[in-house]
């Protein structure tokens, strides 16, 4: 039995060749575009709260020019409840709840991995419910802005929020087309990121004061407030170094976690990597790696927690003497159980009074006179070196003086300052107005002839200071002379 096949060619349909496809056609198939806005999200929302976290947690970084400009325009987006502790940065974070910014950032942190899941439901349907809420939360946060009048103030946040909802809403409609098999798995290289943020001394000041030193934080904010001079004392510090090093720690930490565990597959563990294909022999460095960064963080996180206490107790009970390179001279009162109390003369006649209590500036007052330079004797007609010729006795700075008049430097007058707020309790001139020598008695530092400091024997604490005829010993305390 056989049979036979035959057909009519004359019955084919006529079939053109019309070449290649035109460029452009296609396209939503291709994985690669079809990603291409999977990261804007995150960037964005990233981007916006960490400005806010940096000038919160690092407020010396927070007055560069345009500040107040851009975090009002940056503000929709950032949320107070993770990066300021619930507190309001700008005047436009005030009276609003910090849900959706909080939303559109922990929301927009799985979504690169979502986008690349296998399954349609992780890769389609969750992203399409998160950005279908993040539009919900975009027409919430502009009909507010628009009720409060603040729309114009803040355009920028919004139209970035609108693009955060726009990217996910056009990945997702790409990703409808795609083969899942043909997605790309998670970016392999982003060591570089890390690089980026240690480079960005900001943002690893920002993480470690966050976490482990807040105190550093609260002083930093106390020094900034209508204070003149050491503002930077609590980030110009060796302290800082360590805050820094923990807050690098905390990104590399992350970066290996990264590595160990890819969160484009957040189903998979590493072990099962085997059955996939991939060497087994990849988990141990990375969990040596890991491990390692754990230890850097453990040990940089001690250091720096350590080092943020001392030096905010410091700042709130201690003597700012050596953060003032500036400074003609300092004089410190340590009071038990209060902050010291220091007085500074600067300027480039060291008129310039300044009273601290911790670091706090209490008050600033400037001298006529003139405090430097001043050329002064003793009255066996030694010469007093330093810069300013004073001693200190107790709650009282006793310094020498000169009106300048004729350029002449030779000390006219004595003059006692309050430590506490740099007040002038008394002057001393001479009634001939002649010479003045003078001697400092008795003083809080111990005698040294050279800046005038001397005492005889039992001599009580005074000022000996000898005119053109007499020698007149003065109380220090409260200017007057006496009796011998």
């Amino acid at each position: 039995m056989s049979s036979t096949l035959s057909f009519d060619a004359q019955n084919l349909p006529d079939v053109e060749y019309s070449g290649a496809p035109a460029a452009g056609r296609g396209k939503g198939r291709d994985p690669h575009t079809a990603l291409r806005w999977a990261h804007v999200p995150m960037i964005i929302s990233i981007v916006a709260n960490a400005a806010f976290l940096v000038v919160y947690w690092v407020p010396e970084f927070g007055r560069f020019p345009g500040h107040e400009w851009l975090l009002n325009q940056l503000a929709p987006l950032a949320s107070s409840t993770l990066t300021s502790q619930g507190q309001s940065v700008t005047a436009f974070q005030e009276g609003r709840g910090a849900l959706i910014p909080t939303f559109l950032l922990l929301a927009s942190l799985p979504l690169p991995a979502l986008f690349r899941a296998r399954q349609w439901q992780l890769r389609l349907v969750l992203p399409a419910v998160l950005g279908y809420v993040g539009g919900i939360g975009l027409i919430v946060t502009v009909l507010g802005l628009l009720a409060r009048q603040q729309f114009l103030e803040t355009v920028v946040g919004v139209v970035l929020m609108a693009g955060w909802v726009a990217a996910v809403g056009i990945t997702v409609f790409r990703l409808i087309w795609v083969n899942a098999d043909d997605l790309p798995r998670r970016p392999k290289r982003v060591g570089w990121i890390v690089v980026l943020i240690a480079l960005l001394h900001p943002i690893p000041i920002a993480l470690g004061r966050m976490i482990f030193a807040p105190e550093l934080r609260a002083a930093a904010a106390e020094l900034l407030s209508g204070q003149e001079s050491l503002q930077y004392a609590a980030l110009v510090t060796p302290t800082n170094v360590a805050v820094y090093l923990s807050g690098v720690a905390v990104v590399l930490t992350g970066w290996a976690w990264y590595l160990l565990v890819p969160p484009w597959q957040p189903f998979r563990v590493p072990w099962a990597r085997k059955t996939a294909g991939r060497s087994p022999a990849l988990l141990g460095p990375r969990l040596l790696i890991l491990g390692v960064c754990v230890t850097l963080l453990a040990v940089s996180g001690a250091m720096a927690s350590f080092a943020g206490q001392t030096r905010a107790r410091e700042i709130a009970l201690g003597s700012p003497a050596d953060d003032l390179p500036l400074s003609c001279a300092t004089w410190t009162q340590q009071l038990t159980g209060k902050p010291a109390l220091t007085l500074a003369l600067s300027g480039s006649a060291c008129n310039t009074v300044t009273v601290f209590s911790g670091f706090e500036q209490i008050s600033r007052t400037t001298l006529d006179e003139q405090l430097s330079p001043v050329s002064a004797t003793t009255p066996d007609r030694s010469q007093i070196r330093g810069r300013v010729v004073a001693a200190q006795y107790g709650p009282t700075v006793v310094v020498a003086s000169t009106d300048g008049e004729g350029f002449s430097t030779a000390p006219d007058q004595l003059q006692g300052i309050n430590l506490a707020d740099g007040r002038r309790l008394w002057t001393f001139r001479c009634d001939d107005d002649g010479d003045l020598s003078l001697r400092f008695a008795g003083s809080d530092l111990s005698d040294d002839p050279t800046a005038g400091r001397i005492t005889e024997f039992a001599e009580e604490p005074a000022v000996v200071a000898t005119c053109s005829n007499t020698t007149v010993p003065i109380n220090p305390t409260n200017g007057k002379k006496l009796k011998r």
